[in-house]
């Protein structure tokens, strides 16, 4: 699969499934992700800005591997498809770590803040860890709780939570797509 890709300055830049032509300056990425998908119908578009991914995939299409850096946010937004028959996904990636997790990767819907779910879901206070692998998992169902809410409430739409090689996945990500956040075992 060929992707193509438009700069727009450091740190943007819209890598696509077709061939887009777009104008203006980068600053609103669900503006670009929004032009994109109209210039180019039927195409994914992946518009990186600042750390954070905004994606728009139609049904039954995924971000390929070869879009884009090997790092935890793109890996990600290739863990993620759009249903066949359904409606495109148009969603913010981003991935935190912080006191309580390892990583935490947070969907959100297009334009959403998925850094700040991320940089929380990471952060979430928790009891302290005890020895054991089913301490870990308990950090991990309280963080997945929260996840859960904020899915409920419409603000995260999937999250891949992941502490010491035990991860647990929320919506719709593919465990096994997610290497680099070092999880042997996902639930």
């Amino acid at each position: 699969m060929r992707v193509h890709r438009l700069d727009f300055g450091p740190g943007l830049v819209l890598y696509s499934g077709a061939p887009v032509m777009l104008s203006g300056a980068g600053d609103d990425p669900a503006g670009v992700v929004a032009a994109a998908s109209m210039s180019a119908t039927g195409a994914w578009h992946v518009f990186a800005a600042h750390g954070a991914l905004h994606l728009h995939l139609p049904p039954g299409a995924a971000v390929p591997p070869e879009a884009g850096p090997a790092d935890l946010v793109w890996e990600a937004a290739r863990a993620l498809s759009a249903p066949e028959g359904g409606a495109p996904w148009r969603a913010t990636v981003a991935v935190a770590s912080g006191a309580t997790l390892d990583a935490a990767a947070a969907i959100a819907p297009l334009g959403g803040d998925a850094a700040g779910l991320a940089a929380g879901l990471a952060d979430l206070p928790s009891p302290p860890l005890e020895p054991g692998s089913e301490a870990i998992w308990e950090r991990l169902s309280h963080v997945a709780r929260r996840a859960q809410a904020l899915k409920k409430e419409g603000r995260l739409a999937a999250a891949a939570l992941a502490c010491r090689g035990r991860g647990r996945l929320i919506g719709g990500l593919s465990g096994d797509l997610l290497i680099r956040f070092g999880v042997s075992a996902w639930r």
